[in-house]
């Protein structure tokens, strides 16, 4: 999908969403039938702000909407095409039905997405298969992983087969039921590229407590809606919560509700459509301005 939305933005001119920063991954599959940008990425910017990949997206664009502070401060400053930041918008929906806590039960760990690199999905399960009470938790993983085999071969090295399940890929439906039931959502980034998190979105949708890394949009997340995991010290945080899900679990289960809060409080899609309306009518009033000066000259 994002290939053709970037030979479209190339063609014509009109408002790009920029999801993320990062986009170099991105163009460089693209580049491989593209000599014109494969020639683009080698050469050096001369623009201070920004990067080589970033200007190449937004060379036609008339109007930016961003989802990260990050990215508002990084366009803001070029100037050459309004900039606005809103939330990344997700509907609120009503909460599905959780399950029955019963402290005799494992303490039920959920994963999904898209595996890259980045979603330190090795660095869980080495946390896992070295946590003392490894066997009072069950992991779930949900969604398309790379490199599937490696990732089953690491699980039985680690003698993870009883308490890690691979699920795929799911409907939506499926993995809304998967989260109502999970005690914990696990959300880690690292390196970020610059994205704000659907994902996270959706665990909120459900209430669900979630583990994310203190980096990018995450970050910048208000402090009690989250749990963060360090960097430099993922494994031993990682444990820190699995004891914190064990021994505490009403301090997990308040994470989740203040995060459902924000989401109804500051992801609404009206707010969304309203900004894009605004954005609109800035672009369209740039333009017939623009339109009148060449016109009369």
């Amino acid at each position: 999908f994002h290939k053709q939305i970037y030979h479209l933005c190339r063609r014509w001119p009109g408002i790009v969403v920029l999801h993320d920063l990062d986009l170099g991954g991105l163009l460089r599959s693209v580049s491989r039938q593209d000599r014109q940008l494969r020639r683009a990425l080698r050469q050096r910017s001369k623009d201070r702000h920004l990067r080589p990949d970033l200007k190449l997206v937004l060379e036609n664009a008339q109007g930016v909407i961003v989802h990260t502070r990050e990215a508002y401060n990084a366009l803001h400053s070029d100037k050459s095409s309004p900039v606005i930041f809103r939330s990344l918008p997700f509907p609120a929906s009503e909460l599905k039905q959780s399950r029955q806590t019963d402290s005799r039960l494992p303490k039920r760990l959920v994963m999904f997405g898209f595996f890259g690199a980045n979603r330190r999905l090795e660095s869980v399960l080495r946390a896992l298969a070295s946590y003392p009470g490894r066997d009072e938790l069950q992991l779930d993983i949900f969604g398309e992983v790379k490199k599937r085999r490696e990732l089953e071969r690491l699980i039985r090295k680690l003698s993870l087969r009883n308490l890690v399940k691979l699920h795929g890929f799911v409907s939506e439906e499926e993995l809304d039921d998967a989260l109502a039931q999970a005690d914990l959502a696990i959300n880690l980034r690292y390196p970020t590229m610059g994205e704000a998190s659907g994902s996270q979105l959706r665990i909120w949708n459900q209430a669900v407590p979630s583990l994310v890394t203190r980096i990018g949009w995450y970050a910048d997340l208000p402090l009690d809606t989250v749990a963060y995991v360090d960097t430099e010290n993922e494994i031993f945080d990682l444990h820190a919560h699995f004891d914190g899900l064990r021994h505490n679990p009403e301090k997990y289960r308040q994470i989740g509700q203040r995060g459902r809060a924000a989401l109804i409080a500051g992801h609404s899609p009206e707010s969304y459509v309203k900004a894009i309306a605004e954005l609109l009518g800035e672009v369209s009033a740039d333009r017939a301005a623009f339109s009148g000066a060449t016109s009369g000259r």
